[in-house]
């Protein structure tokens, strides 16, 4: 899953070799599940390779910064309005 910030461009790519995420503005949180191929994440001049876990991405200029998180707890309807967050599911050709 990926949920973006107003204003802000992610370029994904899945390959069968590899999966990239590249935040060219803005910032981003991604969540990165298990998978034989290894996930590139780009935000400006920051990169790292991860497996798995849940990551914000934030470009600033040239000056990106990658930080894996906790994932947020669920919220009951009680606690109020609750952002969605856009899923995007991508079939790899076989």
């Amino acid at each position: 899953a990926v949920r973006l910030e107003p204003a802000s461009t992610i370029h994904i790519d899945l390959t069968r070799n590899q999966r990239r995420a590249q935040l060219r503005r803005g910032r981003a949180r991604l969540a990165v599940v298990p998978d034989s191929r290894p996930f590139l994440l780009e935000a400006g001049t920051a990169r790292n390779e991860v497996r798995e876990g849940e990551f914000e991405l934030s470009v600033a200029g040239t000056q990106g910064e990658i930080r894996e998180v906790k994932p947020e707890q669920s919220l009951s309807l009680a606690d109020g309005p609750r952002t969605h967050a856009a899923q995007i599911q991508y079939v790899v050709p076989t």
